[in-house]
């Protein structure tokens, strides 16, 4: 997390300049984003978010450059007389982190102890403090826990040497919103000189689990498949294009002409990802499925084709009624396929716009309390007289079968197959061509757009290698330190399989190193990196795609990495493990960036 020597770090950015590479010297320094986390170095001989004391009053906190765990500088703490006499960060600071939010919180630092207690304590506790029966019943402080130490409580140490402590604990809302609320260390005070460094308290996002688009294929019952305004489906045996399975839709005897089998593919297009969904937005989008009637086919078998959240509602004059604002439309997207079945299996294709109002009346109408909103259906429609079920007074109601469905942004992998070329660009390409064993591999994207928005950073990732990966993102800020904005969880992906990767992260953030307010960049770490590790990032706009190209950086070690932009859309519903992928020229252009750069070890945090 610290500095490289200025020397150092001026040579290395003259062969970056020469080669492409880019060295992280990323101290994180002092940082808060409200509601998000802090990180504390003490860099430029600094002490923003720690107590100038101990908790009660006895002792004393100072920076110095005698002893720290990297960089130049780190906080002493000296002068305890008991053993609750320790520092912490002050109230101020922890209040703005926790925001009033209940959760799961973090701390994170390294600790050294020049001299252990006088009364031989070896375990370090965490405390959150607050007022007495707010924070806690009968007291005023709650332990954190943590993995260092066996009773889950206390960090064990060991004098004379860097010991890396994590705490972790959660807060209800009662106690988030604690006016009190503090943190401080425990237990080892007395007596004691200990060191603290690199410190980051942060609340811990909630793992929601990512949707997607499930059994399209119809090969596990009727999952994902549903019915609208009436009827029935089951699973059949005899699917389509030589499958196992399909799904059959039955209508419920003469109660409506809308009645129609539902596949919902909300989860590829809708984006808010606090509810598990990262589709892919607005756009143009190629709906495929196929489709029979039984034998001898209906006379009349037309269905036309269409979009339909399950909240289906009209709006007027852009509104809804019942929702608050306007700039609504339709819950519903007629296309403009009309199909027409037979008694043997037909593919079908219906290509749909979704505009970023009919986004926000979808979830206008979930935040309203329609959970069912998000559910976007592909619905046959055969109502009217000149369309399969009729009209009232004279409806012509049949089962049919579908199988197959699926769905991909129009212009990528077109679910037709076809022969015709695509060339608007999808994603970006990152392979691994070699790497030493241990080498620190970090790929930066910089000046890319589109996957930041609404206070987060994300991208989807399709491993195309024929081993798993293990993938880290990262938000920096392009001031001299590259300052740590926040820093996701180690997401391992399996070959042929896409991930969801995304952090908090604000638009734009005021930089405290120079006081200048930057846009986010995307890091992304490849733990374990190896030769033949492949994969693509999706989520950024196809202009900055085609204009920029990621950039190297190896800290430890040697690494070559090459990079391109493929055509193919970012694989959605039951995409097949994916062996190994000769990047095809109409698929991939290859940037041909090659970075081989061997240096000493540096940490980057």
């Amino acid at each position: 997390m610290k500095k490289v020597l200025g020397v150092l770090l001026a040579m290395a950015l003259t062969v970056g300049a020469f080669a492409g590479l880019t060295i992280l010297s990323a101290s994180a320094q002092a940082a808060l984003v409200e509601g998000q986390s802090l990180t504390e170095d003490f860099e430029g001989n600094t002490n923003t978010y720690f107590s100038a004391q101990g908790i009660a009053g006895n002792g004393t906190s100072e920076v110095v450059n005698t002893q720290k765990h990297d960089g130049e500088y780190a906080l002493k703490f000296s002068g305890g007389i008991n053993a609750w006499d320790m520092p912490g960060l002050n109230g101020d600071a922890v209040r703005k982190v926790v925001n009033g939010q209940a959760g799961n919180y973090r701390f994170h630092a390294w600790v050294y102890f020049e001299t252990m207690p006088s009364d031989d304590t070896t375990g370090l506790s965490l405390l959150f403090r607050g007022t007495q029966d707010v924070i806690i019943t009968g007291n005023n402080n709650i332990p954190f826990g943590t993995s260092n130490e066996g009773d889950g409580t206390r960090a064990t140490i060991e004098q004379g040497k860097w010991i890396e402590v994590t705490y972790t604990c959660a807060l209800t809302e009662t106690q988030a919103k604690d006016s009190a609320l503090s943190i401080s260390f425990d237990s080892m005070g007395k007596e004691s000189v200990f060191y603290i460094d690199d410190v980051t308290f942060e609340k811990i996002a909630e793992e929601v689990a990512v949707k997607e688009v499930v059994n399209g294929d119809a090969e596990n019952g009727t999952t994902g498949w549903s019915t609208f305004m009436g009827g029935s489906v089951e699973q059949v045996s005899g699917g389509a294009n030589g499958t196992a399975n399909a799904i059959k839709f039955t209508p419920d005897g003469e109660k409506n002409e809308y009645q129609t089998i539902a596949f919902d593919f909300g989860p590829a297009i809708i984006q808010d990802e606090a509810k598990g969904y990262a589709g892919a937005g607005a756009g143009e989008y190629t709906i495929s499925f196929w489709a029979k009637t039984d034998s001898p086919k209906p006379e009349n078998t037309k269905f036309k084709v269409v979009l339909n959240s399950k909240k289906h509602v009209d709006a007027k004059d852009g509104q809804i009624s019942g929702i608050e604002g306007d700039g609504y439309v339709n819950s519903y997207i007629t296309t403009s396929t009309v199909v027409e079945l037979t008694d043997q299996w037909q593919k079908f294709e219906a290509n749909v716009t979704i505009s970023e109002a009919y986004l926000k009346t979808i979830k206008a109408l979930y935040d309203a309390g329609n959970t069912n909103a998000y559910e976007l259906i592909l619905r046959l429609d055969g109502a009217g007289a000149n369309y399969a079920f009729g009209t009232t007074g004279a409806l012509t109601l049949f089962p049919y079968y579908v199988d197959e469905a699926a769905i991909a942004v129009a212009g990528g992998e077109q679910p037709g197959g076809g022969d015709e070329e695509v060339t608007e660009v999808q994603g970006v390409t990152v392979k691994v061509t070699s790497a030493d064993e241990g080498a620190a591999v970090y790929v930066k994207f910089d000046k890319f757009a589109g996957h930041l928005k609404n206070g987060k950073m994300t991208v989807k990732i399709h491993n195309t290698g024929t081993s798993e990966i293990k993938l880290i993102l990262e938000a920096r800020l392009n001031d001299s330190k590259w300052t740590t904005v926040k820093a996701g969880e180690a997401v391992t992906i399996a070959a042929g399989k896409v991930a969801t990767l995304t952090i908090d992260c604000p638009d734009k953030m005021t930089s405290l190193v120079d006081s200048k307010e930057y846009v986010p960049f995307m890091l992304l770490k490849i733990e374990g990196a190896k030769a033949g590790d492949q994969f693509t990032v999706y989520g950024f706009t196809r202009e900055t795609m085609e204009t920029q190209k990621p950039v190297s950086t190896i800290t430890t070690g040697k690494a070559s990495l090459e990079y391109g932009t493929t055509t193919k859309a970012c694989p959605t519903g039951d995409a097949a493990p994916v062996a190994i992928l000769a990047i095809a020229a109409a698929a991939c252009v290859m940037l041909g960036l090659v970075v081989a750069v061997k240096k000493k070890k540096e940490t980057v945090g």
